[in-house]
Order: C-alpha cells, then structure tokens, then sequence
C-alpha cells in the first residue's frame, strides 16, 4: 500500500474505503468489531492499484476495526491495517452527541508535517480520531496534481486518515489540474464524497456541492471555483432544497474562497467571494446556518456573530453584530441564538 487506507462517504450504517497499491491486485476489506477477529469481509474483484471497496450494513456509533487484504498465489493475504486501523461509524441521524471536527485550510503545503505533528500533540493522541476532517481545498500546492496531494496529505496525515472520514471541496490549486464543468482530475479521483444523499443530506449527485449528516450536525459543502454560483445556478438552486429537507440543530457550511478576509486575500476584490457573499449567504442565513469556513487567504480570521451583511466592508453596520463580543465562555460569554434548530437570522460566525 502507497497511499491510504483512507476513509470517504461515512454513514450511519456503512463507509467507503480507498487505498492505492504499487502494483495491481484485487481489492479486499477484512472487518469486525474486534480487531483480533476481522470475520466479515467485503471485496471487488477488480485488479487495479486504486482501490475502492464499500461497507453496509454496520450499525450506528459503533467502532469497527478493518485491514486491506490482496489475493497472492490463490491464498488472501492482509498487507495493511489491522489493531491501528479503525472507523466509527455515525451516530443515528439527530443524536445529541459530542461531534468533533477537524478543519484544514490551504494544506498542501510545507507545513503539513509540522501541522500534523502538532494536531497530535494538541489532543494527546499519536493516531487521531475526529469525526470528521474538513478540507478547504488548495490540498495540492501548485497544480493540484495526484502526486503532489501524496506529502502534505496522504503522508503527513496517514494515521488521521486511517481513521477519520474525509470531505474536501475545490480550490483553484486543484482547479489547475482537473476539470469542474465535467468533474474529472486528480480531485475528483481522490475523493468519493457522500453526493447521493447516503449520509442523510440531499441529493445533490455532483461531487462540487454535497451534504451530509453527523448526529445533530448538518454540513453543507459548497465550491466557490469553477461552478456558476448565481442563485438561478443548479448549487444554489440545490441549496434550497438541501436547507428545507434538513431539520438538524446545527449547520455547518464550508468551501474555499472565504466570505470575509482581510488576510494575504481580500474579499472586496476576490470576485468569487464577492459572489458567494452576495448569493450564497442570505440563503444560508435565512435557514439559520451557524457556522460558515473557509479557506484560500493564508491566515486565521473569524467573524462576530453576524447577520444581513453581504456587501464590500464598507458597507458594515453596527446593527448587522447579533453580538459583538469575543464569544469566550471566559471573558464576554458564548454567542447565543435563541432558537435550537433552523431559526432564521439569528446570527452566523464566519472562520
């Protein structure tokens, strides 16, 4: 195995499981929820070097162990995973549980490595596992080639991603070598995103714009490259119907060209965050989204708790901060919305 096992299109009952091999062999998952008894066992007959197999019939919030197997001289023989490699599959679909996120902006760089070193050392675990990892696209630096996601994604994050779900969506690094209009390329490779409406959101059948459920979570991933991003367009028009289906807690919305930068991008000139400002947001406010990530400007920004703003900065009123403090439990106190669920207009942080 060169690449992976990594984890993709994660359900309450079931996963997608992808890894790449140096030369071509079938492709076998062998699973349990004990790992020193991986008894069932799913497969693809495909001779290939990248592999794709799927899981059903698992039950919810339940952690199962897997290790990648290949058919050598007639006899199946593991080559990866085993006690390390591990997956908890999502809790029921509105289950009040912790969800723990990780989120990952313009990754695909030099700093992978350290980044990486330090997640783990921040939560105390050399392989760790979050619910989700989010991706900000621009995972490739510079064309977004298939080689160049190998260091700063599949190296430097190999145990994460053994065991943590992914979901990426498109930059204009990833733009330079694969196509959005006929979603083909390296990007479109890599990733199996839950485009079908299996993990709970609706269907949307483009890998560019996709949502899915995590508990009580909704997350919502758009793309501001390489797509018509006006409201008549077929992503907001998706939308819509994507925010009147869900009736999560909480929504999460995520895609690359921020809202609101003032870092080494700024989003009054940015034309693509100008649009997703001007189009996407009223749509997600209005449906009571709470927290809304992006990425491409190379620093750490985040917004007051806001509502109705979707001009250049100029254009910021007092009366658009729902709450203008810090948010620290510690120091002004968290943001609150009144309504538990999809209340419109009741404020929306931006990172």
């Amino acid at each position: 195995v060169v690449r992976g096992p990594y984890l993709q299109s994660m359900t309450t009952s079931g996963i997608t499981i992808m890894w790449r091999s140096d030369i071509p062999a079938d492709s076998i998952i062998q699973f349990g929820t004990d790992p020193a008894a991986l008894t069932s066992q799913a497969s693809s007959g495909t001779v290939v070097t990248d592999h794709q197999v799927s899981i059903a019939g698992l039950l919810p919030n339940k952690t199962y162990y897997y290790a990648i197997a290949a058919t050598v001289n007639g006899a199946t023989e593991r080559i990866a995973g085993g006690a390390t490699a591990s997956f908890k599959t999502h809790p029921v679909s509105g289950g009040k549980l912790p969800v723990s996120f990780r989120i990952m902006g313009d990754g695909g760089t030099r700093k992978a490595f350290p980044v990486a070193d330090g997640y783990r050392q921040y939560v105390g675990d050399p392989m760790p596992r979050d619910d989700n990892l989010i991706l900000l696209a621009d995972n490739a630096y510079h064309d977004g080639t298939d080689e160049e996601h190998q260091l700063p994604i599949f190296e430097a994050m190999r145990h994460s991603l053994a065991r943590t779900p992914v979901t990426s969506t498109f930059g204009n690094h990833e733009a330079i070598s694969s196509e959005a209009a006929t979603e083909t390329g390296p990007h479109f490779d890599i990733w199996e995103p839950p485009s079908f409406g299996q993990s709970g959101g609706f269907p949307s059948f483009s890998e560019l714009y996709f949502s899915y459920d995590i508990g009580n979570v909704h997350v919502i991933c758009l793309s501001s490259e390489g797509i018509d991003r006006t409201p008549s367009g077929p992503m907001l028009t998706w939308l819509v119907a994507d925010l009147a289906f869900t009736n999560q807690d909480w929504t999460i919305a995520f895609w690359h060209n921020a809202s609101y930068s003032r870092g080494s991008r700024d989003s009054d000139v940015d034309l693509k965050s100008i649009d997703m400002r001007t189009y996407a947001l009223p749509i997600l406010e209005a449906a009571g989204v709470d927290v809304v990530l992006g990425g491409h400007s190379h620093t750490y920004e985040r917004s007051m708790l806001i509502d109705g703003h979707y001009g250049l900065s100029s254009t910021f009123v007092p009366s658009m901060a729902i709450d203008s403090g810090d948010g620290d439990p510690n120091s002004d106190g968290p943001y609150f919305k009144p309504t538990l669920g999809s209340a419109p207009n009741e404020g929306t942080v931006y990172v």
